[in-house]
């Protein structure tokens, strides 16, 4: 299911003094984000936009391509 990007658009950010950014609860809601979870933090290069995501969210996606690896290189041996 593709999203248009009206609706991946949360509002406004400010950044406080001391770098502090406040997610709008909505993101949160959309992203499962919840008081205490862990989360990386991640620049673009190409762009240098900054991407926040949950920790567990980034170690399945691990789990899923070492996964996709394993099944890859053993393909051939058959």
């Amino acid at each position: 299911m593709e999203r248009e990007i009206c609706d991946l658009f949360f509002g406004a950010a400010t950044v406080g003094e001391r770098g502090q950014v406040v997610i709008p609860a909505e993101a949160r809601k959309h992203a499962g984000i919840n008081p205490g979870d862990k989360v990386l933090v991640f620049m673009d290069p190409g762009t240098l936009s900054i991407v926040i995501t949950r920790v567990d969210h980034v170690q399945a996606l691990m789990a899923h391509l070492q996964k996709a690896i394993d099944e890859t290189s053993t393909e051939g041996e058959e």
